[in-house]
């Protein structure tokens, strides 16, 4: 979901204390990359992705060389990695998180970027640990619930309700709601399953509503009278 890039903000580096001008560098290095991400990229509704125009690659580019010839740096790979992200090269992006982890083990966005990237792919156990990672260092209030919510989901792909149930509860009580899975496709899954609907119940009469419980339910269901 990369709508929760926004929320995550930018983190600063951190993984190598860096002289004062290497800092400068690096700073400029990445406010000009995030200015052309914000600038050429668009979420297109019609095709439920990312589309970027051609200055997003020779952006790239640059700061791939700057990486290469001059300074690593965490926050910038990072970037990197959202920008091959938003146009869609994975694999590059994957890559480019896991060199930002080289850097900065506990880097919180590369941390949740990349785990995302591994539950698409069905890597489940490495997802569980790069979510866990935002789970125990991401100390930002109004963001601390996206560390055990993903957590929760990983815990429903494995058929865990104990942990799944666990997990959720832990998001709720830092702050998720249970509005944001109202229709989602994962969650209308997880609640085919006997065990996670039961949990799914009991945490929806707790904190959520009706009309929450009724969107996760099939078709043929919420039509009956």
């Amino acid at each position: 979901m990369t709508w929760i890039l926004g929320v995550l903000g930018l983190q600063a580096a951190q993984a190598m204390p860096l002289a004062s001008y290497d800092e400068h560098l690096a700073k400029g290095q990445r406010e000009r990359l995030d200015v052309v991400i914000e600038s050429s990229c668009h979420f297109s509704p019609s095709e439920r992705a990312m589309v970027c125009d051609d200055r997003l690659q020779e952006a790239i580019r640059l700061a791939e060389r700057f990486d290469l010839d001059v300074l690593q740096d965490a926050e910038l790979r990072y970037l990197m990695g959202l920008a091959s992200r938003y146009l869609g090269e994975e694999t590059s992006a994957r890559r480019r998180f896991e060199r930002s982890l080289m850097l900065d083990p506990n880097h919180i966005a590369a941390s949740y970027d990349l785990g995302e990237l591994l539950l698409i792919s069905g890597e489940l156990p490495a997802a569980r640990d790069c979510f866990q990672r935002v789970a125990d260092h991401n100390q930002d209030p109004s963001t601390q619930w996206l560390g055990p919510w993903r957590l929760a989901e990983v815990s429903a792909m494995q058929g865990d309700a104990e942990r799944f149930e666990a997990h959720l509860k832990q998001a709720i009580r830092k702050g998720f709601s249970l509005r944001q899975i109202e229709g989602l496709p994962n969650w209308i899954a997880f609640y085919q399953d006997p065990d996670l609907q039961d949990v799914i119940q009991k945490m929806i009469a707790l904190y959520g509503t009706q009309e929450t419980l009724e969107s996760l339910q099939p078709t043929q269901t919420k039509a009956a009278p």
